[in-house]
């Protein structure tokens, strides 16, 4: 797999997300494994694979039983840079439950 982002170089800004994305890297995105209260909750995830624009990204876990997987589209306003929840009084809450989730 490519380690950057835009691997059609055709499509709108590719060259440009090749400069920011990058495989390893740490962001904050949306826990699609938590609902709180009604409202979105963020935890910190590492880019694994890119597809084009999407990212696969595994959400940090406090087990390494647990595998946490979910597809973003890493060129839009989903993922933020860590730090950012903490900024913007975003709850930060970690996936839970023993399964894999792919979206």
């Amino acid at each position: 797999m490519d380690s950057h982002c835009g691997d059609v170089l055709q499509a709108p800004l590719s060259r440009k997300w090749q400069e920011h994305a990058k495989i390893g890297m740490l962001v904050e995105v949306p826990n699609v494994f938590v609902l709180w209260d009604d409202n979105p909750v963020y935890w910190i995830g590492e880019i694994i694979a890119f597809a084009g624009y999407k990212a696969l990204v595994s959400y940090e876990t406090f087990d390494e039983d647990l595998c946490y997987l979910a597809w973003i589209s890493f060129c839009s306003d989903v993922p933020k840079p860590v730090g950012y929840c903490a900024t913007n009084d975003v709850l930060l809450f970690p996936p839970y439950g023993k399964y894999i989730f792919v979206v």
